[in-house]
């Protein structure tokens, strides 16, 4: 199930959102605040945030989404009845985003939604050397061959792909894999993780995992 994380202070706009979120099959985690928002976003990793601009408390949707962005690129929807020039350059500065102006209908926010779940599929596929490799379907082909992930090796190969080229700390991946804090914890897991990998990218010498000092990890297309 796709997850969504929510921010609205007016429950008059918010529970109609909810709703209409769960018949489409996401799970939502609400927040009033940008601050209790932001604490859940490590935690749940979810597929899309929705914003909306003006909440209470020390941070509004910008700076939410300015912190979101420094460590993610999941898709931002904003949720505004600003019209004002200087706030809707704002809007438009952060990637992977899009905004829809109060009041709106269902159809209309069904529509933006629709267009960023469709972003998320097309960027959920990754060419490494001769394999596809497709994180939706958990699967990687190769020619006539299909390799199917299981949801440890899935999320890693993920999280890799996202950062190609670029050693991960083995924290960050345990902490977006597990939700495991102390990386030791998971060490052995995660070692065993790459070695099915590995295993499974075997058919194509030039996609390779790499380690750092066994702290980092990296895939590389040579």
């Amino acid at each position: 199930m796709r997850k969504a994380i929510y921010l609205e202070d007016d429950p008059n706009l918010a529970f109609p959102i909810i709703s209409f979120l769960k018949t489409l099959k996401i799970n939502v985690l609400h927040f009033a605040f940008g601050a209790d928002a932001l604490c859940e976003f490590d935690r749940i990793t979810p597929d899309i945030v929705i914003l909306d601009i003006k909440v209470p408390g020390n941070l509004d949707g910008f700076d939410v989404a300015h912190i979101i962005r420094s460590k993610s690129q999941v898709p931002i929807l904003f949720s505004t009845g600003i019209t004002d020039e200087r706030e809707m350059k704002k809007l438009i500065q952060f990637s992977n985003s899009d905004y829809i102006l109060k009041p709106f209908n269902l159809s209309e926010f069904q529509l933006r939604l629709h267009k960023m779940f469709d972003l998320i599929v097309a960027k959920q596929n990754f060419k490494l050397g001769s394999f596809n490799f497709n994180p939706t379907e958990q699967k990687l082909s190769y020619g006539d061959v299909t390799v199917r992930l299981g949801n440890c090796e899935n999320n890693i190969l993920t999280i890799l792909c996202e950062h190609m080229g670029i050693f991960i700390g083995k924290d960050f991946i345990c902490k977006k894999v597990w939700g495991e804090d102390d990386f030791k914890m998971k060490d052995q897991t995660l070692l065993n993780c790459i070695s099915r990998l590995r295993k499974s990218l075997n058919s194509d010498p030039n996609v390779i995992i790499e380690s750092n000092m066994k702290l980092k990890l990296r895939i590389i297309v040579i």
